[in-house]
């Protein structure tokens, strides 16, 4: 992984360590709209894919600059990803990764496709339809199917409870005040 902030690599580092598997995982203090070509041309093996997860958004226009997907870093990708190679856009601002969006689509768009799951509407808005057929895709089941599922279960639940003696007299004919007896 890369940070351009030293503690976070530190103790992303450290953790790794704890885990056991600083091995397989190393994280490197660099910014990576300057550094990316340099770090991926040196990798010792082919690049399959890179993951821009949660850049600070930089909202202003003249922190733009500071912005991690820039020109530079789509280039690279573009340059050394292997065919078929993937690249995961990911941030909790909607701004954010539309933005990170149009800079591959700009300058890698011609070589990079957008993956079908991934349209406009399934990226930014998951509906409960989306939600549920990825569910099924899955064999897990949604949040809206459990949700309906356990509606069903409570109505269900309702349906069966046994009549209590008053409830019965009145739908029998008889008094139609329910009193508890005591």
């Amino acid at each position: 992984g890369l940070e351009i902030r030293q503690p976070l690599v530190d103790r992303a580092n450290k953790w790794a360590g704890e885990l056991g598997v600083s091995g397989q995982v190393h994280y490197r203090f660099t910014n990576v709209s300057v550094s990316l070509a340099g770090l991926l041309q040196a990798y010792p093996g082919p690049v399959s894919s890179l993951a821009a997860q949660f850049p600070d958004p930089h909202f202003k226009k003249r922190h733009k600059k500071r912005r991690m997907v820039q020109a530079s870093v789509v280039q690279a990708a573009r340059e050394l990803l292997v065919p078929g190679g993937q690249v995961f856009l990911q941030s909790d601002v909607y701004s954010a990764v539309v933005a990170m969006r149009d800079e591959f689509e700009q300058y890698a768009g011609d070589i990079l496709q957008l993956s079908p799951l991934h349209s406009a509407a399934a990226t930014f808005q998951w509906t409960p339809e989306q939600e549920a057929a990825a569910a099924a895709a899955s064999e897990q089941p949604s949040d809206v199917a459990r949700r309906q599922q356990q509606q069903q279960q409570q109505q269900q639940e309702s349906a069966e409870q046994p009549i209590s003696d008053a409830q019965s007299s009145s739908s029998s004919g008889g008094s139609s005040s329910s009193s508890e007896k005591g």
